[in-house]
């Protein structure tokens, strides 16, 4: 009797050990997925190799800022040949990216999925967003504005590739879907504009200019980024106007009155924002005063025009002598650490200048701090304008006696301080800054150089209006793939036994051979 009510015992204590572990086992897993619903209460860590969970840095500041919840709306849709495959690989990876996006907004951003089969419900949900007909799209809205995003040439670029007898497979030549989804919340959620103004009547360059030394281009991405554009005449429009958020002054070649330097200066320093960038040539340089302008600011504009080596495509090596070397890409190993220019370094992305004034800093301003934005190389030397026949002229070979040469020279500056008489902010607000930058060359913002400048420019007015939470975005990698397109059809059945046969059965022969073993450990002799 005492052996069946010690067993009888034994048999509620091991009850009881198991209760209270499924118990305590359903406590953590509750426990887990209320953290897991609340994202101010976790800390995301992406293990992929490529990053595709995270979002950049640009993305986060924009998602963090956002006044409001944006609505996504997804209509996507199978493509036809030969767009099938690649279409829905798109399509996935946006998905993955929205869901990315939705996560580290802190519930600013709502992801509705909107399924194609049920005609009535896209019906209904497109007239509630007053558009009319169906796209493969996205549909980022916040309130009564909206703006749709289309998967091919919006979110990605495809190349359809080629029929027989030159086959070649289609496929996606760009992923852009981060930085177009972005710019469609900046769009659907931005206030009043901000009025840019281009200095003319100086001979500067005009934004109204489609030839290739014009700024049509900068022009329309202003535009596009939701700035408005105008132009100010000193000589006949009066003082700055009052809705001036930046002043633009790029080219000048004729002179520059002490009244309109003063006005500028003055203007400036009460907490203004200027984008200054003189002529390529000495002469016209001198004789437009824009170098007497940024000197006011500490910065000094200096002549001659910086050169590098470029490599001879038949000999690879570097060769001299030729006017190319005045034209060369600045790569993320010559660009600083600047705010402006961070976005593009991180990208591992670069640009081109042409016909550069060196630059350097000559004082700092008071309370503030002017940094470099980016430098030429090692090799490269300043070439300084000769006499010649035709007017002074350059040879395009450094010269040690005459010229600076072997370093780098610093091209583009950024100045921040805080204006001279700023008026009383509460305390928790931010403070007024004055924002100057100075670029070397005028040429670098032209139409001729905006395809391979466009992320620089962006960045240069984005950050001289405070806007760095707008600056660019690169696209990412267009071959991540989570399965391989050509070896999707033995690639998914394998994958897909592994996870439902394969493993579950693994796990079952490793649980009877461990019930096995303590058996056979626990059996008496």
């Amino acid at each position: 009797m005492n052996a069946e009510r010690q067993g009888l015992v034994e048999r509620l204590l091991i009850a009881t050990r198991v209760c209270l572990t499924v118990g305590l086992a359903l406590v953590a897993v509750l426990l887990i997925n209320w953290l897991a619903a609340r994202p101010d209460l976790r800390v995301r860590m992406d293990w992929t190799a490529t990053g595709q969970n995270t979002v950049s840095e640009a993305s986060a500041s924009v998602l963090e800022r956002l006044p409001g919840t944006v609505t996504l709306d997804v209509f996507f849709r199978p493509e036809e040949p030969p767009l099938t495959q690649v279409a829905y690989i798109a399509q996935e990876r946006t998905r993955r990216l929205m869901r990315t996006l939705r996560d580290a907004s802190f519930d600013r951003v709502d992801l509705r999925e909107n399924d194609v089969r049920d005609v009535e419900a896209i019906e209904q949900r497109l007239a509630e967003l007053h558009l009319r007909g169906f796209e493969n799209c996205v549909v980022v809205s916040f309130g009564d504005q909206r703006e749709v995003v289309s998967l091919n040439g919006g979110l990605a670029v495809f190349d359809p590739g080629a029929p027989p007898p030159q086959s070649r497979p289609a496929q996606i030549v760009e992923f852009a879907a981060e930085r177009a989804l972005i710019s469609a919340m900046l769009k659907v959620t931005r206030g009043a504009a901000r009025e840019v103004y281009f200095v003319v009547g100086h001979g500067e360059r005009e934004v109204d200019d489609t030839s290739s030394s014009g700024l049509s281009e900068l022009d329309r991405q202003l535009a596009q980024d939701g700035l408005g554009v105008s132009r100010w005449n000193p000589l006949t429009d009066g003082p700055i106007p009052e809705d001036c958020a930046c002043l633009a002054l790029i080219g000048a070649t004729d002179a520059l009155s002490d009244e309109l330097l003063d006005s500028i200066e003055i203007w400036v320093r009460a907490g203004g924002r200027l984008v200054l960038v003189p002529h390529p040539e000495d002469t016209v340089l001198a004789t437009s005063r824009v170098g007497e302008l940024s000197a006011r600011f500490g910065i000094e504009i200096q002549e001659g025009i910086v050169c590098q080596p470029v490599v001879d495509p038949q000999t690879g090596r570097l060769s001299v002598g030729d006017s190319k070397v005045s034209s060369f890409a600045v790569s993320p190993n010559n660009m600083a650490g600047h705010p402006l220019v961070l976005p593009i370094k991180r990208a591992e992305r670069s640009f081109v200048v042409s016909g550069t004034h060196p630059i350097r800093r000559t004082a700092q301003p008071t309370g503030g701090v002017t940094s470099p934005l980016f430098f030429s190389s090692t090799e490269s030397w300043v070439d300084g304008f000769q006499p010649g026949r035709t007017g002074p002229t350059l040879d395009f070979r450094p010269d040690p006696a005459l010229e600076a040469t072997g370093r780098r020279f610093e091209l583009a500056l950024a100045s921040a301080f805080p204006p001279a008489d700023p008026e009383p902010q509460p305390a928790l607000e931010e403070k007024p800054q004055a924002r100057i930058v100075v670029l070397g060359s005028s040429m670098a913002f032209t139409n001729g150089a905006f395809r391979y400048n466009q992320d620089l420019l962006r960045n240069v007015f984005n950050w001289v209006l405070d806007r760095e939470y707008r600056l660019s975005i690169s696209a990412r990698n267009p071959d991540v793939r989570l399965i391989p397109v050509d070896k999707r059809e033995t690639a998914l059945p394998l994958l897909s036994r592994l996870a439902w046969g394969y493993l579950p059965g693994l796990c079952l022969l490793l649980g009877v051979l461990v019930a096995f073993l303590r058996a056979r450990g626990g059996a008496p002799e």
